[in-house]
């Protein structure tokens, strides 16, 4: 244990120094803390750039300095920053930290002369103010900028209107391999800019120089009326110089600026529609294409509005009123764009369904558009036609001859068949055309599979020889309704119809005969849904049954005492003339 010692006491001085030496190490900055700002040129012209180089030393700051100063008398073309380097050294055992925080901007001065460049300040430091020469650029100078890079602008009219449509180009022109950014779209606060179609590249021999363009074409829609202002349009960037090294050198091109009129709406236009266009079209299509139709019988008018210069979001919504002889539904009208480097091509479909509910002449009213060309300036009409289509009351299917009584053929009624275009129809009769081929055939083959029994073949007989039910027909249209199956409830409605008042009656004479409005305007809703291009759900089912019933308990109440054929009563009354006696089973 003695022998320790010793060492113990030469260990504990050794420990007390090295702590003594670390103590005095400190932290020192190696430097004065400072804001510095300089520029790599102090004279240059109106079409150049310089670079401005703001350094803060030896503050620890996270902030940057506010650059809105430079803007009286430059324009930021592009700033990157802050950019921070931090070098530690122990030098003497003292501990040195440098610490340098950058920003660069790209100016090009707005105008000639001697423009100041004021102090920036930050964190309580402050850069010195000098001045930079700015001169108006010589010719020499544009064409050696020129041989390099150069932008032209074109706009296709100096002044226009509110909403009008403004054709603005820009084309870069650059020799050989040049980097940089292209000129962005222009931003404007009081118009719609909108890119027509993509960038083209192609080449241009321009003074004998062959050059790579670069073109985009905007559509400008003012939103106020005054002075548009477009400004000029600038690239910054570098191009390759050849030689013993490889070195690259700054290329920049500027354009002119653009001062647009525009006008407000004339205070002759008529309508609060304000339409600026520079061509307009009004067009419509009908179907079917003819001037005479009947009660009932479905039409459908397609209007298509196309305008030039304009996008379909300002064009107006059409309809009209067809008066009392006939209901109408406008489907919601179809809008389409169609943009292209001529501008932008604004279109609007409105279809109209037409569903005649009387006879007599249908007045369809003339439709009228006022419109402002823009490029002579002047008011314009688009007009459609107004036309008179006859609606003819249904053809009367019942008309029979005198009754004859020395011959037996004149006990039936003449039946005339109605009819009429309607393709789910012949798509319907078509399939239960096939279902009872079908039927038929499985009848002939049980029949001859199995022994022949009297019973069957009355039972068989009575079946397809017995009257339809009409309670039966009603039960189906009363599902069908329920449903909201429109398709179903018409097929159903004819169903019982031919059931309860005979083979030949009609919807539109059965109605006439009921005289009842609320009836009438149920089902003229549900023959419309049927041919409605909007594919609306029809959701009539439970109102249409239920004034279907209102009517039909009515009709049975009122019905004489000495009517005791129910069938031969209805008949009766749509086609008077037809006695009850004369119903053939």
């Amino acid at each position: 244990m003695s022998s320790l010692l010793p060492a113990g006491k030469k260990i504990l001085p050794s420990v007390l120094r090295i702590a003594a030496l670390l103590a005095v190490v400190t932290w020192v900055p190696s430097g004065f803390a400072s804001l510095t700002t300089t520029v790599d040129r102090t004279s240059l012209s109106t079409i150049e750039v310089m670079t401005l180089i703001v350094r803060l030393e030896n503050v620890n700051s996270d902030d940057s300095p506010d650059f809105s100063s430079l803007l009286s008398d430059f324009e930021i073309v592009q700033q990157s920053g802050p950019s921070i380097r931090q070098n530690l050294t122990i030098r003497n055992g003292r501990r040195l930290e440098e610490r340098l925080t950058e920003w660069r901007l790209l100016l090009r001065p707005k105008r000639s002369g001697q423009l100041l460049v004021p102090a920036l300040s930050l964190a309580g430091y402050q850069s010195r103010v000098f001045t930079v020469s700015v001169s108006t650029p010589s010719d020499s100078l544009k064409r050696q900028l020129r041989e390099y890079v150069f932008i032209e602008t074109e706009v296709d009219r100096d002044t226009t209107y509110v909403q009008g449509q403004l054709i603005y180009s820009v084309r870069l022109f650059h020799n050989g391999y040049i980097s940089g950014d292209t000129p962005k779209a222009p931003e404007l606060t009081d118009a719609i800019v909108e890119v027509l179609e993509p960038a083209r590249r192609y080449e241009e021999v321009v003074d004998r120089r062959n050059y790579y363009v670069l073109e985009q074409t905007y559509g400008i829609y003012p939103l106020k009326s005054g002075t548009l202002a477009l400004a000029p349009e600038t690239f910054f960037g570098t191009r390759n110089v050849r030689g013993i090294r490889q070195r690259t050198e700054r290329v920049s091109a500027i354009s002119g600026g653009h001062e647009i009129t525009v006008n407000p709406k004339p205070k002759a236009f008529p309508s609060d529609n304000w339409l600026p266009a520079s061509a307009l079209a009004l067009t419509e299509t009908w179907s079917p294409e003819q001037d005479t139709f009947d009660v009932g019988e479905p039409i459908n008018r397609t209007i298509t509005l196309t305008a030039q210069g304009v996008s379909s979001s300002v064009l107006p919504r059409l309809g009209f009123d067809a008066g009392g002889r006939a209901k109408t539904y406008t489907d919601p009208p179809v809008a389409t764009d169609h943009v292209s480097a001529t501008g932008t091509t604004g279109q609007l479909t409105t279809t109209v369904g037409i569903v005649p509910t009387e006879p007599g002449e249908l007045i369809i009213p003339t439709v009228q558009i006022p419109w402002w060309n823009t490029d002579d300036e002047s008011l314009r009409w688009a007009e459609l036609p107004g036309r008179v289509i006859t609606i003819n009351a249904t053809a009367a299917p019942f008309d029979a001859p005198p009754l004859q009584t020395s011959s037996p053929a004149a006990l039936s009624p003449q039946i005339v068949t109605e009819v009429r275009y309607d393709p789910m129809g012949w798509y319907l009769t078509g399939l239960f055309l096939l279902l009872w081929l079908g039927t038929l055939t499985l009848l002939i083959k049980r029949r001859h599979g199995r022994p022949r029994s009297p019973t069957n073949t009355t039972s068989l007989k009575e079946s397809n020889l017995s009257t339809p039910d009409p309670a039966k027909r009603l039960t189906q249209l009363r599902d069908a309704c329920r449903n909201n199956d429109a398709e179903a409830v018409i097929n159903a409605l004819r169903q019982w119809l031919r059931a309860t008042f005979g083979p030949s009656v009609t919807v539109t004479q059965w109605l006439q005969q009921q005289a009842d409005a609320e009836l009438t305007q149920q089902v003229t809703d549900l023959q419309a849904s049927l041919f409605s291009s909007t594919g609306s759900v029809w959701q009539g089912g439970d109102t249409l049954i239920a004034d279907i019933e209102r009517s039909e308990n009515a009709r049975k109440s009122g019905a004489s005492e000495h009517n005791t054929n129910a069938n031969g009563v209805g008949l009766a009354a749509l086609n008077p003339g037809l006695e009850p006696t004369n119903l053939v089973v």
